[in-house]
């Protein structure tokens, strides 16, 4: 079996594996899901509506018409959708049992004083 086969394989396993395990939650209870989605209600609503009324304040405070209000209303967005993506991944790795794989990183730099690893360079 080649490579991209074995890949497959284990995909399709995992695909079988999350549905078999969403048909045995199905009965979850009403109460249940309505959390969830009050969950996801909260997560994007209170971050806006803080960025709105600090806004708000600022500008009262500074006389700056509704300039801080729209750009920390904006700020609230990006911090709702921020948390909107992390639970996503929670969900995920809830149901399927295992955790995500994190963001690749930036090789970190060398000690002071130490030169990088330079690749070898064929001659011309």
């Amino acid at each position: 079996m080649t490579e991209p086969e074995r890949e497959l394989d284990e995909r399709i396993a995992k695909f079988a594996a999350r549905r078999e395990r969403a048909r045995a939650r199905r009965g979850r209870s009403l109460w249940a899901q309505a959390s969830r989605v009050g969950t996801v209600g909260w997560l994007v609503a209170v971050p806006i509506a803080v960025g709105a009324l600090l806004g708000h304040l600022l500008d009262e405070r500074l006389g700056t018409g509704i300039t801080f209000a729209m750009a920390f209303i904006a700020v609230g967005v990006v911090a709702g959708g921020y948390a909107l993506w992390r639970l996503g991944f929670d969900i995920r790795e809830e149901e399927d049992g295992e955790a995500p794989s994190p963001p690749p990183t930036a090789p970190s730099p060398p000690p002071d004083g130490e030169r990088p690893p330079q690749p070898e360079r064929d001659p011309p």
